[in-house]
């Protein structure tokens, strides 16, 4: 029989990790301004003189919209206490 080692216990017990309140809160407010200040620039009109948009503004919008959804989703099961969707 072999003894195990710290290693053999160290990998079969990976560390938790969970998002907190405050990691939570802070996410959700980066991704609003990211939502807010690309949404800001992407409805400008165009500058032809400058040449074309080298940056999706519209998607990045989206996307950050979409993680602040899946944020404040996060947030509702955190602070009520209950995950979502419920199994029964």
């Amino acid at each position: 029989m072999r003894p195990q080692t710290a290693c053999a216990t160290a990998r079969a017990t990976p560390p938790a990790i969970a998002m907190d309140l405050s990691l939570t809160l802070t996410l959700l407010a980066v991704s609003v301004a990211v939502a807010v200040f690309s949404g800001w620039r992407g409805a400008r009109p165009p500058d032809l003189s400058k040449g074309p948009r080298m940056a999706p503004w519209r998607f990045i919008m989206l996307v950050a919209a979409a993680l602040a959804f899946l944020l404040l989703i996060h947030l509702a099961s955190t602070v009520g206490g209950r995950t979502y969707p419920t199994s029964y």
